[in-house]
């Protein structure tokens, strides 16, 4: 198993085959490689949406990716062969995720000391 800490999933450029890809920190020793970026395959970006709908209770397509940032992720390490070359490799499998970090809650307009009239109607 291996563990890193997502920062930031975001879409991946338009020559890419993964439509994902997550940057992240991997603590030393682990990260012998230097990697900083896993390009998210169909399969795990599946179990990524499942994995998060369970967490809010909702579809797996209406997911919030950002929750999925800030937190650590357990991959597992696993055979493939790649789609081409037929080649076989070592490969990572989307496990778990960690605890949701504690996020500040936002604060409403009373508590800030905001009156209504200082509200420009629109935003009201």
């Amino acid at each position: 198993m291996v563990t890193i800490f997502a920062n930031h999933v975001r879409e991946a450029p338009r020559n890419f085959t993964n439509d994902f890809i997550v940057d992240f920190v991997m603590p030393e020793p682990d990260n012998s490689e230097g990697a900083t970026a896993w390009p998210l395959n169909k399969t795990n970006f599946a179990k990524l949406c499942e994995l998060l709908a369970e967490e809010q209770k909702c579809r797996p397509q209406s997911v919030d990716l950002d929750l999925a940032c800030g937190r650590k992720w357990l991959l597992a390490v696993i055979d493939v062969q790649h789609p081409e070359t037929k080649e076989d490799l070592k490969g990572l499998a989307l496990f778990r995720l960690g605890p949701e970090p504690e996020r500040p809650r936002a604060f409403t307009a009373t508590e800030l000391g905001i009156k209504d009239d200082d509200i420009p109607p629109e935003f009201r």
